[in-house]
């Protein structure tokens, strides 16, 4: 039996047991893992069955936490929803050393992504180059 099919009979034998997991976990944990259950679940290639499940958890979870108050409702349903994402602008206020250590940054990602032939490397290249030229618009006078 080759590892695949090991991995496979072993999934389908833990996915036939009926016993539901139980664990306990902060309010806390519990907002951020449904937060970053929304996030995947915004991703344009995560379709279908597991999608669908993984929503209706974090959903379930979403109304236990906020059961009680509709503003945190609120928010928790806006995660699903891009048109409320908001990207908040890079503070104004940089010294002249951190734009340089920000710069360093950059060129020590650039520098890794080359060395490794990273299969992302173009992508990470590139947004070097933005992040360089946004951080040396930031540089005071």
């Amino acid at each position: 039996m080759t590892p695949k099919t090991q991995l496979e009979t072993a999934l389908v034998e833990l996915f036939k047991d009926p016993q539901p997991v139980q664990f306990e976990i902060s309010k806390t944990l519990a907002w951020q893992l449904c937060s970053v259950i929304q996030l995947a679940c915004r991703h344009p290639n995560f379709n279908g069955p597991t999608r669908k499940s993984t929503e209706s958890f974090a959903r379930e979870v979403f109304q236990a936490l906020c059961a009680n108050n509709n503003d945190l409702r609120q928010v928790a349903e806006m995660g699903w929803h891009k048109q409320f994402d908001e990207i908040a602008p890079p503070p104004a206020n940089f010294t002249q050393e951190e734009i340089h250590f920000l710069l360093w940054c950059v060129g020590f990602a650039e520098g890794r992504a080359r060395e490794a032939k990273h299969k992302d490397a173009g992508y990470i290249l590139s947004n070097c180059d933005a992040t360089r030229v946004k951080l040396m618009s930031l540089c005071p006078v």
